[in-house]
């Protein structure tokens, strides 16, 4: 919990520091929920800093969530839970703020396992994560924010019952934000 709070303290301090157009400058918050290997539920804060290079817009995005697993060996299973930070960028073709965008992140994620006497831990890098989506501006400050993308993660050695080789490297991702702008 320490570092959670710690990262989402240092985003909120790098939001304070001036920028040549402060105005212009916005943040999103959305609770969001995403379907993927682990799937994660959690808070999306989004940073938009306008248009660079003449069109679109471009934002900073920062996402804390909770980390749900399911691994699967033969027909044993055990249901994991843990966190998941994910820090990157998007990048927005037509406005400041709304309509298709890409982004990519760098995440990290630990799930730890335990089932019936036995315990594991999953953790993963990921400095890949290609998405593409699209944000329904609803009115002024409301927003919808489907997307589709594929997250390709560096294992690190699993520890108890957990294998790695059981793990796919790659995972789809299919997520939904309902976002408030300020």
């Amino acid at each position: 919990m320490k570092k959670i709070s710690t990262i989402v303290l240092l985003f909120v301090c790098a939001l304070s520091f001036a920028q040549d157009d402060v105005k212009k400058a916005n943040i999103t918050v959305s609770p969001y929920y995403l379907w993927s290997e682990p799937s994660q539920i959690g808070l999306s804060f989004e940073l938009n800093r306008g248009t660079l290079f003449g069109s679109g817009g471009n934002s900073s995005i920062l996402q804390v969530a909770y980390g749900t697993m399911t691994y699967e060996v033969g027909s044993q299973e055990a249901d994991g839970t843990g966190y998941v930070i994910e820090l990157g960028s998007r990048g927005y073709f037509s406005e400041k703020d709304s309509g298709v965008y890409t982004q990519n992140t760098l995440a990290y994620g630990n799930i730890e396992f335990k089932e019936n006497g036995y315990k594991g831990t999953y953790s993963y890098f990921s400095f890949l994560n290609p998405t593409v989506g699209y944000k329904f501006k609803v009115g002024e400050n409301l927003s919808i924010d489907p997307s589709v993308g594929v997250q390709w993660v560096i294992q690190m050695k699993g520890s108890g019952f957990i294998d790695n080789n059981y793990i796919d490297e790659w995972a789809g991702r299919f997520g939904i934000r309902v976002g408030y702008t300020f």
